[in-house]
């Protein structure tokens, strides 16, 4: 039960990395980066309302779950042949 702080400590590292991200790149000039950087915090948010959502099928919200995970993890799901 000890790694259940460290599990939190990291997880609010991570969180607060996201944070702080997310506060530089409104200071980004007009281009992709800035948009981008717009765009996750609207999807995050549209993630939130859509689970919250009772009108929407329980299928399509664990096909969200799903893409936003991978959307999210570190690890490259691709197939593609490493680059030589």
């Amino acid at each position: 039960m000890r790694w259940i702080p460290l599990l939190l400590l990291g997880l609010g590292i991570v969180l607060a990395s996201w944070v702080g991200l997310i506060f530089l790149a409104r200071g980004l000039p007009p281009g992709l980066a800035k948009d981008l950087a717009n765009f996750l915090p609207a999807s995050a948010t549209t993630l939130r309302r859509l689970r919250k959502d009772p009108r929407v099928p329980r299928s399509a919200k664990i096909a969200v779950a799903i893409a936003a995970m991978w959307v999210i993890s570190p690890i490259d799901l691709s197939l593609d042949p490493p680059m030589r």
